[in-house]
């Protein structure tokens, strides 16, 4: 007897498009939240920059890839908290150093504001 059925045998496969839909957007929410975060860092410091100093040194600050952490990623997947090393600048005058500091602190706080009202409006 040959039975003839429209189920494929893929029963649980909704929840693993479900599980790869949420770890892509987690990874690219976590990438976006490291670029945006590094990134504020980098105008401060470009507006920090004496004018005359390291003229003739060509840096590219703007190649994003850089700032995005694979261990944080990692992380941000398993714990849904992205965790990353901060990119490193070399500056000398601790004035500097304190202003790129409170830079990215409040660059955190503006993205967790963001959520927070993101959120609020979506589940109310």
């Amino acid at each position: 007897m040959i039975i003839i059925s429209n189920d494929v045998g893929l029963e649980g496969s909704g929840a693993v498009i479900d599980y790869l839909l949420e770890t892509t957007i987690c990874i690219m929410a976590a990438s976006l939240l490291m670029i945006y975060h590094e990134l504020m860092k980098v105008a401060a410091y470009c507006i920090c920059k004496r004018p005359g100093g390291g003229a003739g040194k060509k840096h590219c600050y703007w190649k994003v890839w850089r700032y995005i952490d694979p261990v944080g990623l990692i992380l941000a997947v398993i714990s849904y908290a992205p965790i990353s090393k901060p990119y490193y600048f070399r500056i000398r005058e601790k004035k500097n150093n304190r202003i790129l500091g409170i830079v990215g602190f409040v660059s955190l706080l503006v993205a967790v504001a963001a959520s927070v009202l993101v959120l609020r409006q979506v589940y109310g």
